[in-house]
């Protein structure tokens, strides 16, 4: 009678799908293929990466990955856990922009206070453009460079002042320049 127990083997943990592999595992994933390419020599890189899955546990993609990203850069990295979003200024263009500058200016021409509710109102019930949150919309409105004043009990949005001069003494410009029949060039972007 031999005095050899049957080796119990603990089930293998497998790397969750979606969760990232961190520089350690890497390096670990590394480690094994340098070790199995020493050992076997003739076994190519796929076999080699379906024997490290099968031992530690993780995706065949991403040992086939790390070991590329290795070969590539010789060395491995922790991937970025957080994601970079774009913020409300990135998303909107300058013809949304535009779009939400006149909606404000409608109200005026149709001699109505305009207020955070009504232009939100306006801006989503117009199909070409984006629907905004109130709070989106209300930091949109302070970028594009209005400003709220109180009138009586109401508060009212209205541009500022130095704007609408400059806009004003513009246009007083442009109509000058067309009147002495100078050549009036437009910048396009």
């Amino acid at each position: 009678m031999s005095d050899e127990r049957p080796v119990s083997s603990t089930p293998l943990k497998v790397n969750p799908r979606g969760k990232f592999v961190g520089s350690r595992q890497k390096l670990m994933i590394v480690n094994l293929f340098k070790s199995k390419m020493i050992q076997q020599p003739t076994l190519k890189v796929k076999e080699v990466a379906m024997i490290i899955s099968k031992e530690l546990g993780i995706g065949k993609n991403t040992i086939q990955s790390t070991i590329a990203e290795y070969k590539n850069k010789k060395t491995v990295s922790s991937p970025n856990k957080s994601k970079i979003r774009a913020t409300y200024k990135q998303k909107v263009d300058d013809f949304e922009r535009d779009a939400i500058r006149r909606k404000v200016h409608e109200f005026w021409f149709r001699k109505q206070l305009p207020t955070l509710d009504k232009i939100l109102t306006a801006v989503n019930e117009d199909p070409d453009l984006n629907t905004y949150k109130r709070s989106t919309l209300h930091l949109l409105i302070h970028d594009l460079n209005f400003v709220y004043v109180k009138r009586g009990r109401n508060s009212a949005l209205i541009e500022r002042d130095d704007i609408v001069l400059w806009r004003t003494k513009y246009i007083e410009d442009i109509r000058k320049y067309r009147a002495q029949r100078r050549t009036i060039y437009h910048r396009i972007d």
